[in-house]
């Protein structure tokens, strides 16, 4: 994610460091866990800045890899539904979705987004091809994403497919980011993991116990991280 990011951070004037990127993206991420979740666009821009980084290419970036995010989880999630409706709905919604990344809708979508969190239009002009190439790089981190989810499973010895932890990781953490008012999808994020884990004939109370270690689990890498920003930011501060 870190490395996508910084990849539309440095098509501005502009380039930043993977150090820099990940200390900037992750000091700003606890912010997540404030409700409202505009605190973490707030210290994405103070600490761009700081790193000589334009506040609005920052944002710009950070809306752009928030919603294509979105759009690959949506598409990797797909299997999910066919367990609620026909596989042809689920085929119409996944066309929908990637229709959402022709470059005249996305770019409108970007601008309504925008609009919505800092009441300013924004201007961006994106190529199909870069937008599907970002695209399958986001596909490819949510992979990422439910590999280290899968590998949790394989530790404690339960048995599970890994397109199901993939599926179900990304499933649960896009509904968590989804709920804007609730820091860090608290409580959301855990209890989709449950129901879907119960859904493949994991007792409830083992259910449970995998999501609060999964929420452990990132907590504490995302504190980590976060802490490792902080340093480098109070570094860069020094005389």
């Amino acid at each position: 994610m870190v490395i996508l990011w910084r990849i539309l951070v440095n098509s501005g004037k502009h380039a930043i460091s993977i150090k820099d990127a990940i200390s900037i993206f992750y000091l700003s991420a606890l912010g997540r866990y404030i409700p409202g979740k505009v605190w973490q666009l707030v210290g994405l821009a103070y600490l761009s800045e700081g790193a000589g980084i334009e506040s609005e290419v920052a944002i710009t970036a950070s809306l752009l890899s928030q919603s294509l995010s979105v759009v690959s989880g949506i598409v990797i999630t797909a299997g999910i539904l066919t367990m609620y409706m026909p596989l042809y709905v689920v085929i119409i919604l996944v066309l929908i979705t990637l229709f959402f990344l022709y470059p005249p809708v996305f770019n409108k979508l970007l601008n309504w987004v925008s609009m919505k969190v800092r009441k300013t239009p924004m201007e961006l002009n994106i190529s199909l091809f870069r937008i599907v190439a970002l695209f399958l790089g986001y596909l490819l981190a949510w992979f990422f994403y439910g590999f280290s989810f899968y590998v949790l499973f394989k530790a404690l010895g339960i048995d599970i497919t890994l397109y199901k932890a993939i599926e179900f990781f990304s499933s649960s953490y896009l509904l968590g980011l989804l709920a804007v008012f609730v820091p860090g999808g608290l409580g959301v994020r855990e209890g989709i993991l449950t129901i879907l884990l119960k859904k493949i004939g994991v007792v409830s109370s083992i259910a449970s116990f995998i999501a609060l270690l999964e929420r452990i689990n990132i907590t504490v890498t995302e504190i980590v991280l976060g802490l490792f920003g902080l340093v480098v930011f109070l570094l860069k501060r020094k005389p």
